[in-house]
């Protein structure tokens, strides 16, 4: 048994040395040096005649590049790629960066010749990736910030992230050391090449490239691939969420009787570029918890998923969230929302369906809004939050509108940051309750008088944070920054705003002096200003 294991390993060895001889053979030359994808190989031609090979495995349906430059305008290369039956599959040669883009139609082992084009003698270097290898050594960008990366010559390293076609965009890559020519290639939720763009040393692209929403590719590299160095990449705008999108929830919404039989179910869909694997879980406070495992979706592809049948037992308002989870590029996707639990239209005692606002900053008095159904005069309402004092409104905090609308005033002032249960109660003691009903935000930078003109000196690459409570009742909220003469400043400056609610930014606008954003249905929002 073991010969007969041993002559099968030597014949699996002569037919991966067979097609790489037959080339060889071409030039009397007899080694190769093996690369993987992503590699980044130096090499050189020390006389006109020189032929060097390099062998890699490569698989059907691999989107390959490879990229090779020589260091001397009159060292020009060419560069010929090979299939496992030893055809010539693509050959190329260009002053600078020579590059082959290939589709691979089969697998096994290949082989990329690269020798001078004319006489000339010279050192190069050559890099091989897919665009299956890029993508799954992607990092992932979303939201605002900054990160460093080094390139080495042809090396490209890649981002994915996702961006709509209403966000303020901006992408940008700065040359911090070496000689690097900083070149940025963006590629949209279909695959295709949107832009290429290179200045000196820096690389920009803005929110005008992004004409649909979706996930997208940033490739950063050397323009010509003959420099190595460190660079800086910044971005802004960006959204933050999941390759796999919750793109609609069924069943869940208006009103559940008691008693009443409901299937949870939601779709999931794959905006990204590969095909994803992930779980998906569906919660209803602490009374329901279910998960489904092992999810595959290829790009472009949605799946609707029922989940086990609910039962509600007890009428309340309970916190719901359907998410979705996966290892692999960016994080899951979460969509929460609100399930009411109804006695009955008929039945007895209060509901509440809506609290608007749902946040708000502890900073002193706030009133919110109850709406739902069998509101009796003398109504009080608590806000609890678990180790914390219940917060009880009385006949002077609390307005009674309707039977199914109130108005409630709560001192936030002490309140401690987190979400609370908001309970009523009608005179003779029928109650109901919206768990996590309300959040307490912390808040500790300089809270904004809503309504009001404030001035602050924001001096260069500083920014400001301050809180705003929007009052109840605001259907629009508009932000607007204008350039104050009172505080001595006569020039002109860019700046940049973005809105934020529970850590979350739902908004952004750039300006030069004067400029606004404006938002409807407006809920209580944190406002950042950051002077760029």
């Amino acid at each position: 048994m073991q010969k007969r294991i041993s002559k099968i390993l030597k014949i699996g060895l002569l037919c991966l040395v067979v097609m790489p001889s037959i080339i060889f053979a071409k030039s009397g030359k007899t080694d190769s040096t093996q690369i993987q994808y992503g590699t980044n190989v130096a090499g050189s031609i020390s006389s006109p005649s020189e032929r060097d090979y390099y062998t890699f495995a490569g698989e059907s349906g691999d989107v390959i590049l490879i990229r090779s430059t020589e260091g001397k305008t009159n060292f020009q290369l060419r560069v010929e790629l090979f299939g496992p039956d030893g055809a010539s599959l693509s050959n190329e040669s260009s002053p600078g960066v020579t590059e082959l883009r290939v589709v691979l139609a089969d697998s096994g082992t290949h082989v990329i010749l690269v020798r001078e084009n004319g006489a000339a003698i010279g050192g190069y270097r050559i890099n091989i990736d897919t665009d299956q290898h890029l993508l799954a050594t992607a990092d992932t960008l979303s939201g605002s910030g900054s990160t460093e990366a080094v390139l080495d010559f042809v090396q490209r390293k890649a981002y994915l992230f996702l961006a709509s076609v209403d966000s303020e965009v901006l992408i940008k890559m700065t040359r911090l050391s070496g000689f690097l020519d900083p070149q940025l290639e963006l590629c949209g939720p279909s695959g295709e090449l949107i832009l290429r763009t290179k200045n000196g040393s820096s690389a920009q692209i803005n929110s005008s490239q992004f004409k649909i929403s979706g996930s997208y590719l940033l490739v950063a590299s050397d323009d010509i691939g003959d420099n190595a160095g460190t660079y800086q990449l910044a971005w802004s705008g960006l959204l933050s969420g999941s390759l796999i999108q919750i793109t609609s929830v069924e069943d869940l919404l208006g009103i559940v009787s008691v008693g009443t039989a409901t299937t949870p179910q939601a779709t999931f869909t794959n905006i990204g570029w590969q095909e994803e694997r992930f779980a998906a879980n569906f919660q209803i406070h602490d009374i329901y918890d279910e998960q489904i495992d092992d999810i595959h979706l290829l790009p472009g592809q949605s799946i609707t998923l029922s989940f086990p049948v609910w039962v509600p037992l007890i009428a309340s308002t309970y916190p719901y969230s359907f998410s979705s989870f996966h290892q692999t590029l960016l994080g899951g996707d979460t969509e929460t929302g609100f399930v009411v639990v109804s006695k009955s239209a008929k039945g007895t005692g209060p509901e509440i369906h809506l609290v608007t606002p749902r946040v708000g900053l502890n900073g002193g008095l706030f009133t919110i809004r109850l709406s739902g159904r069998r509101f009796e005069e003398g109504v009080t309402a608590i806000l609890s939050k678990q180790g914390e004092p219940d917060l009880v409104s009385d006949s002077l905090s609390t307005n009674f509108i309707s039977s199914d609308t109130i108005d409630v005033t709560f001192d936030l002032a002490e309140a401690a940051e987190g979400s609370g249960d908001i309970k009523v109660v009608n005179p003779n003691s029928d109650s109901y309750t919206f768990f996590s009903g309300f959040k307490v935000l912390e808040f500790e930078g300089q809270e904004l008088a809503f309504g009001q003109w404030e001035e602050f000196n924001v001096a260069k690459g500083t920014s400001l944070e301050v809180g705003v409570n929007v009052p109840l009742g605001q259907e629009d909220l508009f932000v607007l920054v204008k350039k104050s003469t009172k505080i001595g400043y006569s020039g002109t400056w860019r700046g940049n705003i973005r809105l934020s609610t529970e850590g979350q930014e739902i908004a952004s606008k750039s300006g030069n002096n004067d400029f606004e954003i404006h938002l409807k249905a407006t809920r209580n929002r944190l406002l950042h200003h950051k002077n760029l």
